[in-house]
């Protein structure tokens, strides 16, 4: 029965039911989501219990029920005790990164940074000194790095979490990018999000080929490399969480970031009278070729031609040109035209910064452009590489030109507080929304409680992000103690942030706590007498 025209009171017993049901679920999901991430620390740690420890502390999950549990099931009551000890116990000091002796062993974290990170060192305004690094990065995150510059396994959660007050969303996308264009990922960030795309292709649309993996990130395109990218410096953007396959992280773990972008050039709906060139070209021509005799023959045989559903529209989108050179920043996320196979003749990278100065003159076309350091994934085989490009005023074989530049709000950290997402007016529209649709507030609170739980049950069971899963279950068992308009705005940006399947921000759904039509439209609106 409708939510707006059912008796209250008759259906609590049911309603009791569904809660007893989504809770059982959401707590089996968990459980088998915390196991599956603890058997992966047991492996990569080979039994060292100081290892372990310290991969507890990086996945947040010190106080995890769960974990420990099924750590006493393994390691018996004694090596778990004693492991706890071994976790609790860094918790207890305060951090000391202004002593002598950490000061020492800065020295030693400098030399290393200056190599492993010298690539991306522009973006840092100079180099890495003694007196920078905790500026910079927490004493956690010089372990964790340190560990990587040592080991070249990829640390995770590096940065989601608290970072120097200086360590901008720029500084991290470089350093994330050099991470995991080199290092090479542990047990638990290994494969499933690299795996579960359709067919992966390489950058001329040709699909890949399915060799081995070397344990580094392979993502489906350079597009998804990129976002990798992000995701795993904690500037994932919040306008993209609606799209599945760029919100799992490089080990299938659900981030819901909240970066905002600046909107510098560029527009995926720009269309242009630019001539096709290059691979991109001939790849259209080959299309029309076989599409013209795919015509005839149905002609010929007295048939309805279908057009084949692998047909693409090759088209070019709006370009930057020499604006380009004076507009891009480091950490950039960058499309270019390269005139590749793929419909749209474009590529993705993450612009690092310019090899030099000097704007040089093709021979061959006349054209002016720069030399840039970039880093992307060229071919889906290869992962992620740091690599020159050369960057034009227009397009010429060899030459590049930028479509589309997006940066993500220097202060763009992780989601870490849902009351955040709430919009200091929403109480306000949301009383408006609710008289002029008729609705009963009360009931609508009540029906959407129960859809975030559902709705962080599902993922949850796909690895929502530990710290943002508790997060959530805060904010949702915060808002389900009363109907009150404040609760009330705050379910409902849980429900928009929660929910993937509608589209949502992609879309233009926003996570504000404004009652949306997308919840409107799933209720009748109660009739009035």
């Amino acid at each position: 029965m409708s939510l707006f025209g059912r008796d209250r009171g008759r259906d609590k017993e049911q309603d009791k039911q569904d809660k007893d049901r989504d809770d059982t679920v959401a707590a089996e999901s968990e459980t088998e989501a915390s196991e599956a991430v603890v058997d992966g620390m047991l492996s990569a740690s080979g039994g060292d219990m100081t290892t372990l420890a310290g991969m507890i502390t990086q996945h947040r999950m010190q106080r995890d029920r769960r974990l420990w549990q099924f750590l006493q099931r393994r390691l018996g009551n004694r090596k778990s005790a004693e492991l706890l000890k071994q976790v609790d116990a860094p918790a207890s000091k305060t951090e000391t990164d202004d002593k002598a002796g950490d000061r020492a062993d800065y020295k030693a974290f400098c030399a290393s940074f200056s190599t492993t990170f010298g690539s991306v060192m522009d973006g840092f305004s100079g180099a890495m000194t003694e007196a920078t690094v905790p500026q910079y990065f927490t004493a956690s995150q010089v372990a964790m790095l340190t560990n990587f510059m040592t080991t070249s396994v990829v640390p995770p959660n590096l940065f989601h979490q608290a970072s120097g007050p200086k360590l901008t969303a720029q500084h991290r996308i470089l350093l994330a990018g050099v991470i995991l264009a080199h290092g090479t990922l542990p047990p638990e960030m290994q494969g499933k999000a690299n795996l579960s795309r359709d067919k992966p292709r390489d950058e001329d649309g040709n699909e890949a080929k399915d060799g081995e993996r070397d344990n580094r990130l392979h993502a489906s395109m350079c597009g998804h490399w990129a976002q990798q990218v992000l995701l795993y410096a904690g500037a994932g953007i919040a306008a993209q969480n609606q799209q599945a396959t760029q919100t799992v992280d490089s080990g299938g773990t659900l981030h819901l970031g909240n970066a905002t972008t600046e909107k510098t050039f560029g527009s995926q709906a720009d269309k242009t009278g630019l001539q096709l060139q290059g691979k991109q070209k001939a790849a259209a021509q080959e299309q029309e070729t076989s599409e013209a005799a795919g015509r005839a023959e149905a002609a010929a045989s007295g048939k309805a031609y279908e057009v084949p559903k692998t047909h693409q529209d090759f088209t070019r989108k709006g370009e930057m040109g020499a604006a380009a050179f004076d507009a891009l920043r480091p950490g950039d996320w960058i499309y270019i035209y390269n005139a590749n196979k793929s419909a749209s003749g474009q590529h993705s990278e993450i612009f690092i910064g310019w090899a030099d100065d000097s704007i040089h003159t093709d021979k061959a076309s006349g054209v002016k452009y720069k030399t840039a350091n970039v880093m992307s994934q060229l071919q889906v085989e290869d992962g992620g590489k740091i690599h020159k490009q050369k960057l034009g005023a227009e397009y010429a074989p060899g030459i590049a030109t930028v479509t589309a530049i997006t940066r993500v709000a220097a202060s763009s950290s992780e989601l870490l507080d849902v009351r955040s997402l709430v919009a200091p007016d929403a109480v306000e529209k949301n009383a408006k929304i609710i008289e002029e649709a008729g609705l009963d507030a009360a009931l609508l609170h009540d029906d959407l409680v129960k859809v975030a739980n559902k709705e962080l049950a599902a993922l949850v069971a796909k690895k929502l992000d530990p710290t943002q899963q508790e997060m959530f279950q805060k904010a949702i068992s915060e808002a389900s103690t009363d109907d009150s308009p404040e609760a009330l705005a705050l379910i409902v940006a849980c429900v928009q942030r929660l929910d993937l399947s509608t589209g949502g921000v992609f879309k233009g759904r926003p996570a504000n706590g404004v009652i949306d039509s997308v919840i409107l439209d799933r209720k009748k609106p109660k009739k009035k007498k």
